[in-house]
């Protein structure tokens, strides 16, 4: 019998894949409910152009499509020559999903992926309570 067949490597790997996969989501969403309360809301467009986007295998990207969001973020220069200091909203909310980050990998739950690639009812491991992604203060 051979080390494949009997610890089953591809299901293995599958599990740790979608775990991966459920680490760097959950991320990203904590980082975009940062990203909500830090980010300045005059008409709320700029913090409503904010979301997660999937990038594939396993990468996200936490995307602000207002096209005025870098001059918020980093600070600009007005026509008329005076300076706006930035609000780097993203930039804060990417450190605190960094200081998160250990907390956010732990409470992510091992699942058996069935044949479809979906997750199973049947947890195979925990690593903690599961992260609902909710920020309180």
């Amino acid at each position: 019998m051979s080390v494949r067949n009997l610890f089953n490597v591809d299901l293995i790997r599958r599990i740790f894949v979608q775990a991966a996969d459920d680490i760097a989501r959950q991320a990203a969403e904590y980082c975009l409910a940062r990203y909500r309360e830090y980010a300045p809301v005059d008409t709320g467009f700029m913090v409503n152009s904010a979301k997660v986007v999937p990038m594939g295998e396993g990468r996200y990207r936490v995307v602000v499509e207002a096209p005025y969001a870098a001059y918020v973020e980093f600070g600009h220069l007005t026509p008329a020559g005076s300076w706006v200091p930035p609000n780097p909203a993203l930039t804060l909310a990417m450190a605190d999903t960094a200081a998160a980050y250990p907390a956010i990998a732990r409470s992510v739950r091992l699942r058996r992926p069935t044949a479809a690639g979906n997750e199973s009812e049947g947890a195979v491991g925990t690593g903690g309570e599961h992260l609902g992604v909710s920020i309180e203060k």
